[in-house]
């Protein structure tokens, strides 16, 4: 055998060796890659279904502030709210009167 022949035949399993490594490492750096774009593709659905529902609770809230009664019509509802209060009072004010009226024997 020549030189060049037993050479070759010392390289063979060293090429292949190498050649495995390289295919390892480019699977691995692939297998990588195609996580990172599945996770990455996951966090961008979640970000639009936060986004329309962050568009929902923008909508809702216009709404609910259109439907709030203005300043006036606030000061109208307490001062009733106080008034009848007041009645109240003084109708169980009465109530006691005729029933203490009732127990003296008037």
């Amino acid at each position: 055998m020549s030189t060049t022949t037993r050479n070759r035949r010392r390289s063979g399993p060293a090429a292949l060796l190498g050649v495995a490594l390289v295919l390892g490492g480019a699977a691995s750096v692939h297998l990588v890659q195609r996580q990172e774009t599945v996770a990455l593709r996951a966090e961008r659905e979640l970000r639009r279904a936060e986004a329309a529902e962050a568009e929902s609770l923008r909508s809702e809230n216009g709404r609910l502030r259109a439907a709030q009664p203005d300043a006036a019509t606030l000061a109208g509802l307490r001062a009733e709210r106080e008034t009848l209060a007041r009645l109240r009072a003084e109708l169980d004010a009465l109530e006691r009167s005729a029933r203490a009226a009732e127990a003296t024997g008037r």
